[in-house]
């Protein structure tokens, strides 16, 4: 196999880490809003003007409603490429290459934390790793990458 399709393979795999980051980004980003939302400005006593607009309440929330808004959108097209990797990973006949894929990709879990859970040693997971990515079909439509 050519090692192009086998690194085009494991971009259409990655897929998921990246959206599953993208998301964490935005919840984190909406944790640090909801904070100075309940946040209380304190008093200015030196007397020296602030500069800059204010920020109001209303543009809080307004920035708050687009930020959940923009979390949804990122949740409902991570659940979808986790379906689609699951798929594809549920297709593969060995267990054990599916195991390995599902807790790579999944899971997100080191192949060193892999091979301490299933008892193996990390080179027998690495082999494991290769052959699942080199006999998973992906889907057609998604090879363009």
């Amino acid at each position: 196999m050519k090692d192009q399709e086998i690194e085009n393979k494991k971009i259409w795999f990655r897929r998921y880490g990246k959206l599953v980051e993208v998301e964490d980004r935005l919840k984190n980003r909406l944790v640090i809003l909801e904070d100075k939302l309940q946040g209380v400005r304190s008093p200015n006593y030196s007397g020296m003007p602030r500069g800059g607009r204010p920020v109001t309440v209303a543009d809080l929330i307004a920035d708050k409603e687009e930020l959940e808004d923009r979390i949804s959108k990122a949740h409902d097209k991570t659940l979808q490429c986790r379906r689609e990797l699951l798929e594809v990973i549920d297709s593969l006949e060995d267990p054990k290459h599916a195991e390995v894929l599902e807790l790579y990709f999944i899971a997100r879990m080191s192949i060193d934390q892999i091979a301490e859970d299933l008892g193996y040693n990390t080179r027998s997971i690495y082999r494991l790793y290769a052959d699942a990515i080199a006999i998973a079909e992906i889907p057609k439509q998604d090879l363009h990458l």
